[in-house]
């Protein structure tokens, strides 16, 4: 791995150091909320519309890994601390659907069950 130093908050833009200090206190705990902050900003940041920056947020396991490192580089933080929170928020969607799934199969499941049992 890289290694990743770590910028002086001194040197950031005030918006990013605000960012900066609502990740590494905790307060970001999900990418959507960084739409309270700047979004404008950091969707010209990603060189992406603010629609895209909108829906990457509902789903930001859809982030590149390069748009992470960016949001890093700019915040002045280790880009494990944005991937750790992406990360937590991509296994509560794919234990959602992985839950979903199996409901599914067990309907389906009985539902044979119920066919098969008529055919005799």
């Amino acid at each position: 791995m890289a290694e990743w130093k770590n910028i002086s908050s001194d040197k950031l833009d005030p918006t990013f150091a605000a960012i900066r200090s609502l990740f590494l206190d905790g307060t970001i705990n999900k990418m959507y909320k960084l739409i309270d902050y700047n979004p404008t900003k950091v969707a010209r940041l990603f060189s992406m519309s603010y629609k895209t920056y909108h829906e990457k947020l509902k789903q930001p396991w859809k982030f590149s890994s390069f748009h992470i490192m960016i949001l890093a580089r700019i915040t002045g933080i280790d880009p494990e601390v944005i991937n750790k929170i992406i990360q937590e928020e991509a296994l509560t969607t794919l234990d959602k659907g992985i839950e979903a799934y199996k409901l599914k199969e067990q309907k389906f499941k009985e539902l044979s069950v119920k066919k098969t049992v008529k055919k005799k």
